[in-house]
């Protein structure tokens, strides 16, 4: 894609995740699809820590402006979404300040604070090493487990009560975050529990499953196939595989091995397979399956479309596996999907009236709001602006590496 166009939709996204941050309640709030903040919703933790990531990125493309909304994210996880009482934080809170869901605690919520807080080291944000720093016990004392080789799922509030349920999704972006972790710490733990969680889910499960992720297990990691078979669009725990995570593992898969590959010389060769053969499955899975361009959302295990609505996130990690694949493995007809998948982009998803990107649309491209109806956040399509630039390290921040 061309330079001057990736500059403008950087521009273009950053402008519009600016309109997130709301001063009363002193921090980032949903945006809605017109740009405008969804009061009710109040604070949620991975939207703030989305937007200090995205901030984050933009200041190590060279655009200082953006340190301002880093460090109010900063301010705002600390200050405002942070458990005073029992540690940790909350999954977001209400207008009032009162904790969402009775103040669980979940692994994706803590994934986005580690992710965040490494996006704070990278910049040097004020506030960086307490929030690293915290995070890094919270996860250590309540998600990670080195038994199972992955993250548990949630707890109660006052850490006494675990939920009986694994997630691939809140692992993959355990994953995500450990690599960044990793990526500005060079702390060896973190790669770690990166390659733990990628032997158990890729390596075991989604290869013994044709490369089709499986999405849900109980607390002894057994296979629960029919979870939320009753509610197949839910945004974050949908029934069956989700071709969107097949093309997010894939991803950060290839990233996992420059991780290695630079940490040491002994890189699992099985790493280049499992990154190209879970982007084949997913895109056989998910592409044009009502005839028209885009990826549905989720399929069964026997790839039979379960709910066909094109969701922006997931085509954007198609493209974003795609131009990282097609650095990796030049003559394997990457590219092919790279071009398609921009003019996918520029076509269906930009939005040209109210700014960002477009979240979801039906299976003609037509807008829909059944899974998502508002912009959340503009970290899927940022990732796929400035990936276009150069990856090299574990982690989009590019192999900073902390001075201390």
């Amino acid at each position: 894609m061309e330079q001057g166009w990736l500059e403008a939709q950087r521009a273009n996204l950053i402008n519009f995740g600016r309109l997130g941050y709301h001063d009363e309640m002193g921090g980032f709030g949903r945006l809605q699809a017109d740009g405008t903040i969804l009061e009710p919703r109040g604070l949620e933790t991975w939207v703030n820590c989305r937007a200090i990531y995205c901030f984050a990125l933009d200041v190590l493309a060279g655009n200082s402006n953006s340190m301002e909304w880093v460090d109010k994210g900063a301010d705002c996880l600390m200050d405002r979404l942070y458990d005073t009482d029992h540690g940790g934080w909350f999954t977001g809170i209400s207008e009032n300040g009162d904790p969402h869901s009775e103040g669980r605690k979940d692994a994706y919520t803590h994934a986005f604070v580690l992710l965040a807080a490494s996006s704070l080291l990278a910049v040097k944000s004020a506030r960086a090493g307490e929030v690293f720093d915290v995070v890094e016990k919270t996860i250590s004392s309540y998600f990670w487990s080195e038994s199972e080789r992955a993250t548990r799922e949630s707890w109660d509030r006052s850490w006494s009560v675990p939920e009986p349920y694994r997630g691939a999704n809140s692992n993959m972006h355990m994953t995500e975050a450990s690599l960044a972790a990793f990526d500005v710490t060079r702390n060896e733990k973190w790669l770690h529990r990166a390659q733990d969680i990628v032997a158990r889910i890729i390596g075991d499960y989604a290869r013994s499953m044709d490369w089709r992720i499986p999405e849900h297990f109980d607390d002894s990691w057994s296979f629960e196939l029919d979870y939320n078979k009753d509610e197949p669009n839910h945004p974050f725990r949908p029934y069956g595989s989700t071709p969107g995570h097949g093309f997010e593992w894939s991803r950060l898969v290839l990233q996992l091995s420059k991780a290695v590959s630079d940490h040491s010389e002994d890189t699992p060769s099985w790493y280049q397979e499992a990154a190209e053969s879970l982007f084949h499955r997913a895109a056989l899975d998910g592409w044009m399956r009502a005839g028209h361009p885009g990826f549905c959302y989720t399929v069964d295990f026997d790839g039979n479309v379960v709910t066909s609505l094109h969701l922006a996130w997931v085509a954007c990690e198609a493209l974003s596996a795609a131009i990282v694949l097609e650095r990796e493995s030049p003559a394997d007809g990457f590219s092919g999907w790279v071009e398609k998948l921009w003019s996918y982009c520029s076509t269906f998803l930009v939005d040209e009236e109210y700014g960002g990107w477009k979240t979801e649309l039906d299976s003609q491209n037509r807008p829909s709001a059944l899974v998502w109806g508002d912009k959340p956040d503009f970290y899927h399509p940022l990732q796929s602006v400035l990936i276009s630039r150069t990856v090299t390290g574990p982690s989009l921040l590019e192999g900073f590496t902390n001075p201390d």
